[in-house]
């Protein structure tokens, strides 16, 4: 049985197609998808003050464009 990333590694384009939206923290950004610039139009970070920005920039990455929401101490 494979893993999610040795799938993802394999049938990138299949399982983008499949799943367009997907749903990781940060670490599991970083474990599961390739460092690829813009395999995703959107990186959407929610509750961002309670993400470590050395952790995030590996899945900011990753995205075309990137919005972050929170409140105003984030």
């Amino acid at each position: 049985m494979l893993s999610i990333k040795k799938l993802f590694e394999r049938y990138e384009g299949i399982m983008l197609r499949i799943a367009p939206c997907w749903l990781a923290t940060p670490s599991a950004v970083s474990s599961i998808f390739p460092l690829k610039r813009n395999i995703f139009d959107y990186i959407i970070f929610d509750e961002a003050s309670q993400s470590r920005v050395a952790q995030s920039l590996a899945a900011l990455y990753r995205g075309k464009k990137i919005v972050i929401i929170g409140d105003e101490k984030q």
